[in-house]
């Protein structure tokens, strides 16, 4: 039967990730099938804190010199600990003698109980400061922020975020090899970046689980991305498409299967709408599927099913979505952002309120991750969004978090949603224009705000939509860094010089940004006239003090003396959580800012259309 198959969970230094058990059933999701299950042998693990002894990540090296056992995780003594300090805090930590320039190195002995060639990988997952490599039975299996080479030398060039990282290691391959059925070895050698002032030492501290899986396993989605529509052709609504983008452990082959959501009426040859499937290549471990022939404006159903080597099979589904409206119906999308670390819980209940919404399209304001160049940051926020994800696409603007790292944050990000690549209808990753339901979207990179490409590209755009024959019953711009705020970030200087005059000229009917931690609505002035923005930055980060006294404004707290008053063009002024629906009807453009719990923010707001 299908669904994944867990045998083993080993303990690896863990105080976070309870994950260890007596015994773990494997059965398939839906009931179906004989349940197997197999003890699980437990063992504690050991570390240790200095210059790497010889043979240390090898199974026969014996390690009972080392501290421990224990859980973990495993962190560096504070140097303002002194006297008699605990060996172990009351959260489990496991505290080390600072050893200035040592690694931490970490070994856990697992047994399989039952048939070891029945594993087919192993699932670490690490949380660690800064850099670390991966040893399963003597072999190295992983390396994070870490340089090829020998581990004495290597240092991470920058911290690691605090996230837990999961990663999958196929059992047996070149690198992991076979598992034995007693006397198997993780070892990880953890090492600090080198930042911090000569008064603090700088130290690693890490901690890990392992888990072994006997099926294949989708371990990411399915999300939507890329939604799309074709041109209408006589008096019909057109079609549209979405792509469904998923991840599995180990390389697989998929198939979905979509379907209208409600049984329609039959068409005049008498046929109602059937099921059909659209299949994936060859098997990966990363797949996109487009789904083309959509209805515009109504609801699809739709599932996935994997299928690896060994004919092993996970599903998941059934989800429902919905394509954007056709333009004589009103078009509706949910806009938020700014919801990286360390704000998860919070954004956790903005996608409860945006799962009651249903929205047939997301745009994100950025920031969606601590840093984007980083894979455990992108695990957490699929792991919070999976529900939303699955039955409504999202299309980001790049936040300064998301570009982070020289820019390979940009390069992830871009491809993770499906963003085009350089064409005239955007550019490289950062900016893109699209139309939905009549809706001229207009994606910016205020990372890129001196980029005189960008500028030029945005100049072309609105060229092109002015040349058309109809204009858009609406236009919309989004980036991260706007040209106004009231947060402590205050508005970008070159936005507003660069950006929202050519935004105002051009027609656009609302600039959205974020940024800034608050929810902010007003007009902008510009040479070209007024604008109107909103920064849509409560998704769940931080919340920031607004710097001024405005409407609906939130005074800051632990701060002496009052507010400055807002100036006029500050409409309403919120520290609050939030998300935005916007609603474009024939006549007039509606947004409503909403709490995670549905209720109003604000009154919703009305905006004439321009056409």
């Amino acid at each position: 039967m299908g669904g994944p198959r867990l045998l083993l969970a080993a303990l690896v230094g863990a105080a976070v990730l309870r994950v260890a058990m007596d015994a773990v059933a494997d059965v398939a999701p839906d009931g179906v099938g004989e349940p197997k299950q197999v003890a699980v042998l437990q063992g504690d693990a050991r570390a240790f804190l200095g210059a790497p002894p010889a043979g240390w990540h090898t199974p026969a090296f014996d390690d009972r010199g080392w501290a421990g056992p224990a859980r973990g995780p495993f962190a560096p003594r504070p140097t303002t600990m002194t006297g008699a300090a605990p060996t172990t805090t009351a959260d489990g930590v496991t505290l080390l003698d600072v050893v200035p320039g040592g690694a931490l190195l970490i070994r856990r002995s697992f047994d399989v109980a039952g048939d070891p060639t029945r594993v087919r990988g192993l699932e670490l997952r690490v949380r660690y400061a800064d850099g670390f490599v991966a040893y399963l039975n003597g072999r190295e299996v992983a390396r994070r922020n870490l340089p090829a080479g020998p581990l004495e030398r290597a240092r991470p060039p920058f911290p690691n975020s605090p996230e837990i990282e999961r990663i999958t290691l196929a059992v047996p391959s070149a690198t992991g090899g076979a598992l034995k059925a007693r006397g198997n070895v993780v070892a990880l050698a953890v090492v600090g970046a080198p930042v911090g002032s000569p008064l603090v030492p700088v130290a690693p501290a890490g901690e890990v689980t392992v888990a072994a899986f006997s099926g294949v396993r989708i371990v990411r989605g399915p999300y939507l991305i890329a939604p799309a529509e074709q041109a209408l052709s006589g008096a019909g609504k057109g079609s549209a498409s979405v792509s469904v983008a998923w991840e599995t452990d180990l390389p697989a082959t998929g198939v979905i299967t979509v379907a209208p959501a409600f049984d329609p009426a039959p068409d005049r040859s008498g046929r109602r709408g059937k099921p059909r499937q659209v299949r994936s290549g060859r098997a990966a471990l990363r797949q996109i599927v487009t789904l083309p022939g959509l209805p515009r404006g109504e609801s699809y159903r739709y599932s996935l099913e994997v299928t690896a080597a060994r004919g092993d099979s996970d599903r998941r589904g059934p989800f429902v979505g919905k394509t954007m409206a056709p333009p004589t119906e009103p078009a509706r999308f949910a806009v938020y952002g700014d919801m990286r670390a360390p704000g998860h819980a919070a954004h956790a209940q903005v996608v409860a309120g945006l799962l009651r919404e249903a929205p047939a399209l997301v745009v994100n304001t950025g920031d969606l991750t601590e840093f984007g160049s980083e894979e455990s940051a992108w695990q957490r926020y699929f792991d919070i969004t999976a529900p939303l994800g699955a039955i409504a696409p999202v299309v980001p603007a790049l936040g300064n978090h998301d570009a982070a790292r020289g820019g390979l944050g940009a390069i992830k990000t871009w491809n993770l949603f499906g963003l085009p690549a350089a064409s005239p209808r955007s550019g490289p990753p950062g900016w893109a224009s699209f139309d939905l339901s009549d809706v001229h979207f207009i994606i910016l990179d205020s990372n890129q705000m001196q980029s005189r490409a960008q500028q030029a590209w945005l100049e072309a755009d609105l060229s092109d939509v002015r040349r058309r024959r109809r204009r858009p019953r609406a236009i919309f711009a989004f980036c991260h860094d706007g040209p106004w705020s009231s947060g402590p970030h205050g508005g970008s200087a070159i936005m507003a010089k660069e950006f929202a005059p050519r935004l105002a000229a051009g027609g656009v009917d609302v600039i959205f940004s974020g940024h800034d931690h608050i929810y902010e609505r007003g007009v902008g002035a510009t040479d070209s006239g007024p604008l109107p923005y909103v920064v849509a930055g409560g998704g769940g980060a931080p919340l920031y003090n607004p710097t001024c006294q405005g409407p609906g404004a939130v005074a800051r707290t632990g701060m002496p003396g009052p507010l400055p008053p807002c100036p006029a063009s500050v409409t309403t002024l919120a520290k609050a959580y939030s998300y935005v629906m916007v609603e474009v009807g024939a006549k007039a453009i509606n947004l409503c800012a909403k709490r995670p719990d549905g209720s109003a923010l604000e009154a919703c707001a009305t905006y004439p259309l321009h056409r």
